[in-house]
């Protein structure tokens, strides 16, 4: 039953009749709210009705006798919700007066926001995004009605222009807000920008060609980083030297090294079975931990957090509980072969290495082991085909000439 059901009241109402169906369209069609309808047996049909709707929903009925059959019956059932509870204990000014103080913290629990959940950022800053929420009213604190979300949303769409789409839910006291983000564009490149091509790494060239520029080098040439292997000094035999927006493919043999080292004694730290559960109430946005629960003293240990929101019905009320689960972790210390070592020191660089050398080829690998006193080192040499061409753009300056003795 939801809350809101419960403090406004409602009648349940058996219809007994041929013709269910036909008395629910005309409800219907007379205003009347009708929900959780219930079918009971061939000509029985239970539904809920406003409190005090009972009286206008037998009139309708009275009014559509003669289309309906001579046995119809309409009874309530019974009457529930805050309001003849309040009647049933009107003897009791205790009961009424818990009753009003329950009904207005219930009331202040659901218009105002106690909690915002956002999903779906990424490249957006939570501080910044939170500032742009508060700015249009959205906080913890505000009231939870009266906001025009469209207009919020377009409001936060144009402060963030990565932002595709954002969606808001208010459940209860929870504002939840998820939002999607789109794939910002590349940056765009001056066609016009002059720039000369030199060498990002070290290597020697197996193909060099140079689209727009004066190019440098040659096939079989070797390279360090740095190196000018295409001028955006163009020579024109028209006009003379002029700066060109170089561009060129060279690719080259370049080398990679991966180093990692392992000792020999390793230390791991393991889940045990022992464990204990601390526990964190938050009421109204105001947490409140259990220090005499949950304490232990493990040297070690390790935290899975969960909060659970109390709720009424499907809507989430301003109160919750965070459990710690804490297990302890036991130190382990066991030793590596020279086998189990050279193992684990591949898998580290080639998981290092599988990034790095994406799409690339691989022409050659060497794989070198060496011994100390403490552990095992690794070294791993690669040679692989890259293309080394980087653009630097070339930076010009007008530097006003000096007048000569003559001028």
């Amino acid at each position: 039953m939801n809350i809101f059901e419960w403090l406004t009241g409602y009648c349940t109402v058996e219809i007994r009749s041929w013709y269910c169906e036909r008395i629910i369209t005309a409800v219907t069609k007379a205003g009347i709210a009708i929900w959780n309808i219930q079918r009971i047996d061939e000509k029985t049909m239970h539904i809920r009705i406003g409190l005090y709707e009972d009286k206008e929903l037998i009139g309708i009925v009275e009014s559509e006798k003669e289309k309906l059959s001579p046995d119809t019956e309409i009874k309530i059932l019974e009457k529930e919700g805050f309001i003849p509870w309040l009647f049933q204990h009107k003897m009791r000014s205790g009961f009424v007066a818990g009753a009003i103080l329950c009904l207005t913290a219930i009331i202040l629990m659901f218009s105002i926001i106690w909690s915002i959940d956002t999903k779906g950022l990424q490249a957006i800053s939570p501080i910044d995004f939170s500032n742009a929420l508060e700015k249009n009213g959205l906080y913890v604190g505000a009231l939870s009605g009266g906001h025009d979300f469209d207009e919020i949303r377009l409001s936060l769409m144009r402060e963030f222009s990565n932002i595709a789409y954002v969606t808001f839910n208010i459940n209860g006291s929870r504002l939840e807000i998820d939002v999607e983000e789109s794939t910002m564009p590349p940056e765009t490149v001056d066609n016009l920008e002059y720039r000369n091509i030199v060498a990002k790494e070290d290597g020697v060239l197996i193909l060099a060609e140079a689209y727009e520029g004066k190019i440098n080098v040659k096939v079989g040439q070797a390279v360090e980083k740095g190196d000018l292997l295409v001028s955006g000094i163009f020579p024109s035999k028209e006009i003379g030297y002029r700066p060109v927006r170089a561009s060129a493919k060279m690719l080259a043999y370049t080398k990679r090294t991966y180093e990692s080292f392992t000792p020999y004694t390793v230390t791991e730290y393991v889940h045990t079975k022992e464990s204990c559960n601390k526990y964190e109430i938050s009421v109204f946005n105001i947490k409140i931990p259990l220090p005499f629960l949950g304490n232990h003293s493990y040297e070690f240990f390790d935290t899975n957090e969960e909060t659970v929101h109390l709720t009424a019905g499907e809507d989430v009320l301003p109160v919750s509980i965070k459990v710690s689960n804490i297990t302890k972790l036991e130190a382990k210390t066991h030793t590596l072969t020279k086998k189990e070592a050279e193992e684990k020191l591949l898998a580290e660089i080639n998981e290092r290495m599988r990034p790095d050398i994406n799409g690339l080829e691989v022409t050659d690998k060497t794989v070198t082991f060496s011994e100390t006193e403490l552990g095992l080192y690794c070294r791993v040499d690669c040679t692989v085909i890259d293309d080394i061409a980087f653009p630097q753009p070339i930076y010009t300056e007008f530097i006003e000439r000096l007048p000569t003795q003559k001028e």
